[in-house]
């Protein structure tokens, strides 16, 4: 456990009901629940740089394909469900053979090897 250090400041008396009331349900010391507050407090504010970085990259490929976005949203593409006759996505046929004789699942397995 670390040293603890002592200090003064001022809080909202709703707030340090709160902190006491928390501290008397759970058994704890009062300041052991006001550490745990503000440990959690800076994880949070430690992360909001993080997230902004993230937002800001998304927003950024967002006005990049804006364009890509607004052509689709007005070509009236649509997703819409399978016909009640067509088969479940895990019994479609497969195609027959190419007459390339090349094995394309074991071609796409050594590109995939390549990259591991």
């Amino acid at each position: 456990m670390s040293t603890l250090r002592k200090f003064s400041s001022q809080a909202d008396p709703e707030v340090l009901e709160g902190l006491q009331e928390i501290a008397a349900r759970e058994g704890r010391q009062f300041q052991a629940v006001l550490g745990d507050a503000l440990r959690e407090y800076l994880a949070q504010n430690r992360l909001q740089p993080l997230r902004r970085n993230v937002m800001g990259a998304f927003k950024e490929k967002l006005k990049e394909r804006d364009e890509l976005y607004q052509s689709l949203s007005t070509s009236g593409l649509r997703i819409r469900k399978p016909a009640a006759d067509a088969p479940k996505p895990n019994q479609v046929p497969l195609p027959k053979p190419t007459a390339q004789g090349i094995d394309v699942v074991q071609l796409l397995l050594e590109e995939r090897q390549s990259h591991r």
